[in-house]
């Protein structure tokens, strides 16, 4: 078994690098998380935490976004988010697809990232309307497949054409084999942040 000596090249890659992603984490705010029935509602809470770590230690640009905070109507972020991002402000909007958000979309653009990986609690409303929209924006949309942070909404994301990534495979996407050694590093920092479920 041999490696191809040269590695290829992070930004054009086919596959979300640090270079070519943004993370879009949208709504994860109280009302959202109370309404988990399925599961212990911990468990979205503590994957998506460390999915944002994750993103962290690769210095992915980071998009929160939230639903009627200003307008009093639900409260913000969860904290567990917030405390892992200091410095990020969610943007706040009206509009259920986070798409019709004008500050979304600017901010979208402002990563220079054409790659967005997605996640939200709910596929069916907060997932798959800006999902299909930022599509058509140009960008490529890599949602995860956790069913603990994203449910199920297999045939509209087949037709959409979004490409669908394992939640706990996000922190290993980047490093391209372990015999190199800038990987091994990133494993040891990685396995702290592990996804249950």
């Amino acid at each position: 078994m041999t490696s191809f000596k040269a590695i290829r090249d992070p930004v054009a890659d086919c596959l979300p690098t640090p270079q070519s992603a943004a993370l879009v984490i949208i709504d994860f705010q109280p009302v959202q998380v109370s309404s988990i029935q399925s599961r212990p509602k911990r468990e979205p809470v503590a994957n998506v935490t460390a999915l944002v770590r994750i993103g962290k230690l690769h210095d992915l640009p980071v998009m929160l976004s939230s639903v009627n905070v200003k307008t009093g109507r639900n409260q913000p972020t969860i904290h567990q988010i917030v405390d892992v991002l200091p410095g990020i402000t969610p943007i706040d909007r009206t509009s259920i697809n986070a798409r019709e958000d004008e500050d979304f979309v600017r901010a979208a653009k402002a990563t220079g990232r054409k790659k967005l990986i997605m996640v939200a609690l709910w596929t069916e409303v907060c997932l798959v309307r800006p999902a299909l929209d930022v599509l058509r924006d140009g960008f490529e949309v890599h949602r995860l497949r956790r069913r603990h942070l994203v449910r199920s909404a297999r045939t509209r994301r087949a037709a959409s054409g979004a490409g669908g990534w394992q939640a706990d495979r996000m922190g290993t996407a980047h490093p391209r084999t372990a015999t190199r050694p800038e990987p091994r590093e990133d494993h040891g920092r990685i396995r702290g942040h592990s996804l249950r479920g």
